[in-house]
C-alpha cells in the first residue's frame, strides 16, 4: 500500500495514521461498552449508563472518522474528530462530575480509556490540512 497512488499523492501518507488513530478510538469505544460488563460495575448504574453512553459516542465518531478519510472535507473530520477527544476529556473527568471515584474499576476505567481517547482523537484532529480531504 506504501506505493498506491491516489489522485499524485501517497494514499498511505495521506491517510494512514489518521486511519489508524479512528480506528483506535472506535476500539476504546467498543470497550467501554463492554467494559462495564467486564470489570464488574453493571450493578453501578451511573457508572455503567456513562461507560456505555461514552463508548457508544467514540464508537461513532470514530467510525465517521475513520470512513469519511477521502470522502469528507478536512472541517467535518476534525469536527468529528474534536467531538470525540470532548467525549474523552468527559470520560476522565465524569468519575468527578458523577461521582463514582469509589467504584475502582469504573474509575480507572474511565480515567485511563478517556486519557487515551483524548490523546487518540486530539491528534487524529490535528492530523488533516487541506490536502488530505476532498472539497
Amino acid at each position: 500500500m506504501a506505493g498506491t497512488t491516489l489522485g499524485g499523492r501517497n494514499w498511505a501518507q495521506r491517510y494512514g495514521v489518521g486511519r489508524m488513530l479512528s480506528a483506535l478510538v472506535v476500539v476504546f469505544g467498543i470497550w467501554q461498552i463492554v467494559a462495564p460488563y467486564l470489570l464488574n460495575f453493571a450493578a453501578e448504574q451511573v457508572a455503567m449508563r456513562n461507560a456505555i453512553v461514552c463508548g457508544a459516542l467514540l464508537v461513532i465518531f470514530g467510525g465517521l472518522g475513520f470512513y469519511g478519510l477521502g470522502h469528507w472535507q478536512t472541517t467535518t473530520l476534525r469536527v468529528l474528530h474534536g467531538l470525540a477527544a470532548l467525549t474523552g476529556l468527559w470520560l476522565f473527568l465524569s468519575p468527578f462530575v458523577l461521582n463514582y471515584q469509589d467504584v475502582r474499576a469504573a474509575f480507572w476505567n474511565a480515567i485511563v480509556v478517556g486519557a487515551l481517547s483524548l490523546i487518540a482523537a486530539g491528534i487524529a484532529a490535528g492530523k488533516f490540512d487541506q490536502s488530505s480531504a476532498t472539497a
